[in-house]
C-alpha cells in the first residue's frame, strides 16, 4: 500500500500555520523550495525559502524543520522501515541560510538502502524532480 507523503502532510500544515497557500499538489508552500539528496551514508531533506532576507519565515521554517527531525527520532513520522530502523538511524538537523536540512544517516548498508528507498519515494510524491545519484548534500 502507498503511504502518503509524511513531509507533504507536515509541510502542509506548515503552510497551513504560516498562512501561506501551497504551490502545488504537493503541499509544499509557494514561497519555498523542497529538495532530496543522497549520500552514500544516507541523505537529506532541504527546505528553504525562496527569501533568504524574510527572516520570520526562515525562523519559523527553521523551527518546524527541528520539530520534524525529532519526530523523525521519536518514530511518529516516516515509512515503516524507517520507524523500525530508526535506532540504527541518525537523524539531525542543520540549518542553511534560507532554512534548513534534515541529515538522514546510517553506518548500516541495509538502513542505508531504506534511506534511500524513502528518499526515493519523497522525489516521486513531492515531484522534485532531484536526482537519486549519490551526493555529499552539505
Amino acid at each position: 500500500m502507498k503511504y502518503l507523503s509524511c513531509l507533504v502532510i507536515s509541510l502542509t500544515l506548515f503552510a497551513v500555520g504560516a498562512s501561506a497557500r501551497p504551490s502545488d499538489d504537493t503541499g509544499v508552500r509557494a514561497d519555498t523550495s523542497l529538495h532530496f539528496y543522497f549520500s552514500d551514508m544516507g541523505g537529506s531533506v532541504v527546505v528553504e525559502v525562496k527569501d533568504p532576507d524574510n527572516f520570520s519565515a526562515c525562523e519559523s521554517l527553521r523551527n518546524h524543520l527541528e520539530q520534524l527531525t525529532q519526530m523523525f527520532e521519536d518514530g511518529r513520522i516516516g515509512t515503516r522501515s524507517i520507524k523500525k530502523l530508526r535506532n540504527a538511524i541518525r537523524f539531525s538537523f542543520q540549518e542553511t541560510p534560507a532554512g534548513g536540512r534534515i541529515v538522514i544517516e546510517s553506518y548500516d548498508r541495509y538502513t542505508v538502502a531504506a534511506i534511500h528507498t524513502f528518499l526515493e519515494h519523497e522525489i516521486e510524491t513531492n515531484k522534485t524532480g532531484d536526482s537519486i545519484m549519490l551526493r555529499d548534500s552539505r
